[in-house]
């Protein structure tokens, strides 16, 4: 039976920079409530799967910084070809590395779902592009000011010696704002890729 205290845990919001392998660093930041908590790189599956399940709050959606569904045919979905067209950068699906990411990201995803974790697509390079920013400082400014999330000093200064983190955070403030229906998306029936 569940304690009272597991009533009154706040919702938190994942993001996820994933690697294509175990053996280079990702990514993962947690925003509570809307503070960016915590932030860091992870190597191991396992690793980042226990990051989301020991947060002092519920996770509730995390964003991933990969692809989740295959292409139909050829190197880009639907709805990347969407994006493209509109002038943002993606890589196709029929690069190795590309295959290897998606891989591995299915497989977490399928395990956050197990736990009740609602995973999302997201890509932070377009996000920035979509918002007109020129790089993280921007983003953290916009953030606090027109999502109402203010990243944490020590989660700052963490996100400064690495791209991993800056791109997890995005991510997070990604799955903060598609959960209060805040987000912009791009959709086809081979999937959706979740902005701001």
């Amino acid at each position: 039976m569940s304690s009272i205290k597991e009533y009154f845990r706040p919702p938190c919001f994942g993001g996820l920079d994933l690697a294509a392998s175990e053996k280079r660093p990702s990514g993962v930041a947690v925003v509570e409530r809307n503070v960016a908590v915590k932030a860091g790189t992870l190597f191991s599956d396992s690793e980042i799967l226990e990051f989301f399940s020991e947060t002092s709050g519920i996770v509730l959606v995390v964003a991933i910084d990969a692809p989740l569904t295959p292409a139909k045919s050829g190197g880009f979905r639907e709805v990347e070809k969407t994006m493209l067209r509109k002038g943002f950068r993606l890589l196709p699906l029929t690069m190795a590395s590309m295959r290897n990411l998606m891989a591995r990201a299915r497989r977490i995803a399928r395990q956050l779902a197990l736990k009740g974790i609602c995973v999302i697509e997201t890509h932070p390079t377009s996000v920035l592009k979509q918002l007109g920013l020129r790089g993280f400082q921007e983003f953290t400014e916009f953030a606090n000011k027109m999502c109402g999330i203010k990243v944490q000093d020590d989660v700052l200064s963490s996100s400064r010696s690495s791209k991993h983190v800056q791109d997890s955070i995005i991510c997070a403030v990604v799955a903060y704002m598609a959960y209060h229906g805040r987000a912009k998306y791009h959709y086809s029936n081979e999937g959706t890729i979740y902005l701001i």
